[in-house]
């Protein structure tokens, strides 16, 4: 995952292709507040693209200490 401010379109598509998922933002904001927000969303309804990252080959959930991207 990469947070940033800014980020055209063009290269957030580079970045993807790089299997890192830009995540733009429209303000700053504290890394401990990201970070906290990040593990919400892993623990109860996690977007689709982090759905895929937490999954193994088969679609099974993997544990969170058995992933690896």
């Amino acid at each position: 995952m990469l947070f940033t401010l800014g980020l055209s379109d063009l290269a957030a598509v580079r970045v993807h292709n790089l299997r890192v998922f830009p995540v733009k933002s429209e303000t700053r904001r504290d890394i401990d507040e990201v970070i906290a927000n990040v593990q919400r969303l892993m623990n109860t309804a996690p977007p689709l693209w982090l759905r895929r990252v937490m999954r193994d080959a088969n679609g099974n959930r993997l544990a969170l200490d058995d992933q690896s991207i």
